[in-house]
């Protein structure tokens, strides 16, 4: 009897003293730090898209907390890793842009149940701009960079259904338009004269920053061409400036060019690629051509932009090309000094 006794008496004892071990860790408030991968959700992805600024490529913000609450429930929330506010419940559900959306609030209304509290959080809070998805109808217009084509280019399908943001979608106008775009490998291969059937993706223009998520059906379409040239383009170190006109005037004016305006610097010349070779090789070569009129001379004019760029072969007929200096393509100013010749003096 005294040996069960005490066996009862042992287990009284551990029974209490784990319950008040439990009632401890349940009821006792402790403070703890945890870090967690916020993901932003919208309410119905088919119809609405989350944006914020604060937002990596990732897709999750991470926020540093500071949590209250029992050691159970603080121990669970740590092992929570990530969590995801939904439009509508922990997020504003309103469209618009929402400045300062409180992330504390926000992630106290995600653990409401689980028994702890956040306190503060780093960041306070996030910028999201909530938008509409639009689908709209877009015209497919064919990019073929570095081509000249000869007759009609023919794409197929016309057209492209197109959803979006309303925000992106009145940023890019009335007119909207999908780009058709060929590989370069693909482009590489063609031959002048030849009929040839591409692949081509689509895409929307260039847009500046984070445009959203955008979806394109179909995705791709088919272009039908026939090349005339392939184009490509190469930049030259220098172009010298030379001068035109009518020549009798030679007799009467002496043109001065200024020492900095002789020769122009970094000139990216556009052309067919086999004339793009030439001058590559230093068979042709390209010359910036100021055309002065007798009218020019007379009025001793002091500076003008330069007519055309010119490549010139040592036998054969001169080309205009194409050309961008210092990556801009308006024709540069040359500054200069008319001067008459002596002998025209009176």
């Amino acid at each position: 009897m005294a040996i069960r006794s005490e066996v009862w008496t042992y287990f009284i004892v551990t029974a209490v003293a784990l319950f008040i071990w439990f009632w401890a860790a349940v009821e006792t408030r402790e403070k703890d730090n945890a870090s967690f991968h916020v993901y932003l959700a919208p309410s119905d992805p088919a119809a609405w898209v989350l944006r914020t600024r604060d937002l990596p490529e990732t897709g999750y913000v991470t926020v540093k907390v500071e949590l209250e609450g029992s050691r159970f429930s603080l121990q669970r929330a740590r092992e929570l890793d990530s969590i995801k506010l939904i439009q509508g419940d922990e997020l504003p559900s309103d469209p618009g842009i929402h400045p300062e959306v409180n992330l504390v609030d926000a992630l106290n209304k995600h653990l409401r149940d689980t028994g702890v509290r956040v306190l503060s959080s780093v960041p306070k809070s996030i910028h999201l701009t909530i938008d509409k998805l639009v689908t709209v109808t877009a015209s497919i217009r064919p990019v073929l960079p570095q081509l000249e084509t000869e007759g009609p280019i023919e794409v197929k399908p016309t057209e492209a259904e197109v959803t979006l943001p309303s925000r992106l979608r009145e940023s890019l106008g009335n007119d909207l338009i999908v780009e058709a775009r060929v590989s370069q490998a693909r482009l590489d291969e063609l031959e002048p004269g030849e009929e040839r059937e591409l692949p081509a993706g689509l895409y929307l223009p260039a847009t500046p920053g984070n445009p959203g998520p955008v979806t394109i059906k179909p995705n791709s379409a088919t272009i039908t061409l026939t090349v005339r040239s392939r184009i490509r383009e190469t930049t030259l170190p220098t172009v010298r400036v030379q001068i035109g006109g009518p020549p009798e005037d030679q007799l009467e004016y002496i043109i001065e060019i200024d020492e900095l305006d002789k020769q122009l610097r970094d000139v990216t010349i556009r052309a067919d690629a086999a004339l793009i070779s030439q001058i590559e090789r230093r068979d042709v070569k390209v010359v910036a051509l100021l055309h002065l009129t007798t009218s020019d001379k007379d009025q001793r004019i002091k500076s003008k932009p330069i007519s055309c760029f010119m490549a010139v072969p040592d036998v054969g007929r001169a080309t205009i090309v194409q050309a961008e200096v210092g990556g801009s393509a308006r024709m540069p100013i040359i500054h200069f000094r008319v001067i008459e010749r002596q002998n025209n003096r009176k």
